[in-house]
């Protein structure tokens, strides 16, 4: 399913996201393989792969990473074995970004920084969520 994200509407703020280009969204099954209950991670990644393909030029003629392909990256960066191959073991952000900076050349150090970030900052809102309760 091809989207158009930026004419995507917000509902939460009633503005158009920022984020400007197409994507194809990826869904268990969407290539025949039964990834139900473990590719959910994969699939985002495949998504955010579809979206760099569609808005960089340089990478227009790559093609999205199959299931397995993910998983061999993964293995060749030296972060899983190489029974991950052809397993049902999940992938998280930390795994996608690795992949998209082999990948495309994202910078995987960013994604990390700005996950710290948010971290930090849900820590401190819990905090002052925590102290209003005791007051």
């Amino acid at each position: 399913m091809l989207l158009k994200i930026d004419e995507i509407l917000d509902e939460i703020d009633e503005s158009i996201d920022t984020v400007r280009g197409s994507l194809s969204f990826y869904h268990y099954k969407c290539d025949g393989q039964d990834d139900r209950g473990w590719g959910c991670g994969y699939r985002t990644l495949q998504t955010l792969c579809s979206w760099i393909i569609n808005v960089k030029k340089e990478y227009s003629t790559s093609i999205i990473p199959s299931l397995t392909k993910i998983q061999e990256i993964l293995v060749d960066l030296e972060d899983k074995s190489s029974s991950f191959i052809n397993s049902n073991q999940w992938i998280g952000t930390c795994e996608a970004t690795m992949v998209l900076s082999q990948l495309y050349h994202v910078n995987y150090f960013y994604f990390l920084l700005l996950k710290i970030e948010i971290l930090f900052r849900l820590i401190v809102k819990l905090f002052i969520f925590q102290m209003e309760m005791i007051l």
